[in-house]
């Protein structure tokens, strides 16, 4: 008996330090989101008319407002105690991110080189995939962490009673 009140105390100990680990990571999320929404938002919004990597720009923003507001709906979960299959979808926030923050680091070497006018913006852009990077490493994190939560749901701790 005293077995399985050592064990059910490890994982409580357990829980709180993955939960209190998941929300500092939800808030590192946000933070590097928002900064990569506010630099991108920046530069585009300076830049007059359609220019050619307009859309790469735009699909980079909208990625990022995407997780953002799963970011945020996921501190709900989390809040709520539901979060059962929450590492799949940190997994494929991560490629998706790391898509768009490749797309966003590829254009930013390939066309802000050759604009040398007052009016560019390139340090946004290159502030904007560095924190996109970071966001994928934050997503990674947060997918194996909820893994091995769901690892942890997994461990048999009965009293020893079937109840079947």
């Amino acid at each position: 008996m005293a077995k399985i009140e050592e064990e059910i105390g490890k994982t409580v100990c357990w829980n709180l330090c993955l939960r209190t680990t998941a929300v500092i990571l939800k808030i590192m999320e946000v933070i590097f989101l928002v900064i990569c929404i506010s630099c991108v938002g920046h530069y585009l919004g300076s830049q007059k008319g359609d220019f050619e990597g307009r859309k790469t720009l735009e699909f980079f923003i909208n990625a990022s407002v995407m997780a953002c507001t799963a970011v945020i709906l996921f501190i709900l979960i989390l809040l709520l105690r539901i979060q059962e299959r929450a590492s799949v979808v940190f997994c494929f926030l991560a490629i998706f991110m790391l898509i768009a923050s490749s797309l966003l680091a590829n254009f930013d070497s390939r066309d802000c080189d050759d604009e040398k006018n007052e009016t560019s913006r390139c340090s946004e852009l290159t502030a904007g995939a560095v924190f996109g990077f970071f966001t994928v490493i934050t997503f990674a994190a947060d997918a194996i962490i909820y893994r091995f939560w769901s690892n942890l749901g997994d461990l048999d701790m009965n009293d020893g009673s079937d109840e079947s």
